[in-house]
């Protein structure tokens, strides 16, 4: 709370009424540096940068997965990210099928709202390892 009080040679005068004012809460800055790696046949590693700015905290984040191909949209979902290397975020993203090709972007959230949308990063999931042929009938 702020209050005012104005003083002079007759000495001090009454405070002012106190005064309560928050500083606004921004949403959330997109995430930096998106990245895939350690992709199998069903699963992939999604990494980005955490971002440490007070004014544009982040509570959670959302990931939108959607494979290639398809028409509509893929939903939002809320992610739980574990800490990685070098103050890295990392979601490990499984179900997925052997080669397939998706597209993946992700965004903070926070009490004001969301953020904007990273940069879409795309990868292709490997594919299964063939199994072995049938005994040959002779």
């Amino acid at each position: 709370a702020i209050q005012v009080r104005a003083s002079n040679g007759g000495g001090l005068g009454p405070c002012s009424p106190a005064v309560t004012q928050r500083t606004q809460v921004l949403p959330p800055l997109q995430p930096a540096a998106l990245a895939l790696h350690d992709t199998t046949p069903t699963s992939t590693v999604l990494s980005w940068e955490s971002s440490h700015d007070d004014a544009h905290p982040v509570t959670s984040y959302q990931l939108k997965c959607m494979r290639m191909g398809d028409e509509e949209d893929g939903p939002w979902l809320t992610v739980s990210a574990t800490e990685g290397e070098k103050s890295r975020l990392c979601k490990v993203v499984e179900d997925l099928e052997p080669g397939q090709s998706y597209s993946f972007q992700l965004r903070g959230l926070n009490q004001h709202g969301k953020g904007q949308p990273s940069e879409v990063v795309e990868v292709t999931t490997l594919c299964d390892v063939p199994p072995p042929p049938s005994q040959p009938v002779l």
